[in-house]
C-alpha cells in the first residue's frame, strides 16, 4: 500500500513538472508568435511609407534616359522630384531586371548621407511599369555643367576641390556599408540648386563581403562605363571595391580638365577595344595639362594605378582634399 501511495505521489508530480514544461513552451511559442506579428507588421508599415501612389505623380520633362529606360522630372505632393521609370511592364521583366530593380530600391532606402541623392519611395504607374522616385538635383550632373558651361576649359580650382570631395564623402559612405558603385563618372555626380555635388545611379551598385584584410570581395561581371573600368575589370579578372577607386581617378581627371576621357586617342583613330588594351597592357591613362595641380595630380594618379592594392581608400582621398583645402584656404559657402 505504501508503494503504491509513493507510485502515485511520484506519477502525480511528474505529470505536474511536465504541465509546467508544457505551459513554458507554450508561452514561448506564444511570444515568438507576438514578436513575428509585431515584426510583420512594422515591415508593412515601412513598405507603406515607401509605397508612392501613382495618381500623386505628375510627370513633366524627361531629363534623362538610360538602358533601364527614362528619367522624367515630375510633381509629387507639392515638390519637384525624379523619377526613374522602367521602360517595360513588371510582368514583363525578366528575374535579373527585377532583382536589379529591387536591390537598387533597397540600397536607396536604407541611405542617409548629405553626398548621396535621397530616395521618396516606389510605385507602379497606370501601365503596371515600376518606378523609383528621387530627390530632384535643379543643376544637373557635373559632366552637363562641365560641357555646358566650361566648354572643355577648367572650372574654378575651388570649384574641383569642393565637387571631388563631396564626390569622394558620398563614395566613402557607400564603401562603409559595404557597397560598390562599379559606374562612378562625371554623369552619376548630380549638383543641388545649393551646390552640393551628390553620387547618384546605384543601378550597378553591389553589396560584398569583406575578407581577410578588410578588403571587398568579389564582383566578376563587366558592368560600367568602357573608360572608367579599372584593368582588372577590363581583363575580366575577379575584383573588390577599389575599382571605385580607378573610376573615381579619371573621375577626377574630368573635373579637372572639363574634358572627356581619351578623346585625343579616338580623334587619332583609335577604336574603343585599342584603347582599352593599352590601358592595361601599356598602363595608358588621360593626360594632364600644364595648368593642373601638382597635388591633384598626385592624388589622381595614385587612384588609377594598375594595382588595385596600391589604390587608396576614400578614407585616404578625403583626408588629403582636406588638407589641400587648408594648405589653400579654401571654404566653401
Amino acid at each position: 500500500m505504501i508503494l503504491v501511495i509513493i507510485a502515485v505521489a511520484y506519477c502525480a508530480k511528474s505529470i505536474r513538472k511536465h504541465q509546467k514544461v508544457a505551459s513554458s513552451k507554450e508561452e514561448q511559442l506564444q511570444e515568438t508568435r507576438l514578436v513575428l506579428d509585431r515584426a510583420e507588421q512594422t515591415l508593412t508599415t515601412l513598405s507603406n511609407i515607401w509605397s508612392v501612389d501613382n495618381v500623386e505623380i505628375v510627370f513633366l520633362n524627361v531629363i534623362g534616359y538610360g538602358s533601364f529606360g527614362k528619367v522624367w522630372s515630375a510633381a509629387y505632393r507639392d515638390q519637384i522630384v525624379a523619377v526613374k521609370l522602367l521602360k517595360i511592364k513588371a510582368d514583363d521583366c525578366t528575374d535579373e531586371q527585377l532583382q536589379d530593380f529591387n536591390d537598387e530600391s533597397e540600397l536607396l532606402r536604407s541611405i542617409f548621407h548629405a553626398n548621396i541623392v535621397q530616395f521618396i519611395g516606389t510605385g507602379m504607374n497606370v501601365e503596371g511599369k515600376p518606378f523609383i522616385v528621387l530627390e530632384y538635383m535643379e543643376r544637373g550632373s557635373v559632366r552637363h555643367e562641365l560641357d555646358t558651361n566650361y566648354g572643355h576649359k577648367p572650372m574654378e580650382r575651388s570649384l574641383q576641390v569642393k565637387y571631388s570631395l563631396d564626390a569622394a564623402k558620398g563614395m566613402r559612405h557607400l564603401h562603409l556599408i559595404g557597397r560598390m558603385h562599379r559606374d562612378l563618372k562625371c554623369d552619376n555626380l548630380l549638383i543641388s540648386d545649393r551646390g552640393i555635388v551628390k553620387v547618384a545611379d546605384l543601378g550597378c551598385t553591389k553589396l560584398v563581403p569583406t575578407i581577410e584584410g578588410g578588403r571587398n570581395a568579389r564582383g566578376t561581371r563587366a558592368v560600367g562605363t568602357s573608360f572608367f573600368r579599372a584593368p582588372e575589370i577590363i581583363r575580366g579578372r575577379v575584383y573588390d571595391s577599389s575599382v571605385d577607386v580607378y573610376s573615381y581617378g579619371i573621375t577626377l581627371w574630368e573635373i579637372q580638365t572639363a574634358k572627356h576621357p581619351y578623346s585625343d586617342q579616338l580623334h587619332l583613330g583609335l577604336t574603343v577595344r585599342d584603347i582599352l588594351d593599352r590601358v592595361v597592357q601599356k598602363q595608358l591613362r588621360p593626360e594632364f595639362p600644364t595648368y593642373c595641380d601638382k597635388d591633384m595630380i598626385k592624388l589622381t594618379k595614385s587612384c588609377w594605378q594598375l594595382s588595385p592594392f596600391r589604390r587608396p581608400s576614400f578614407d585616404e582621398i578625403v583626408l588629403k582634399l582636406e588638407a589641400i583645402c587648408f594648405r589653400d584656404r579654401i571654404v566653401f559657402k
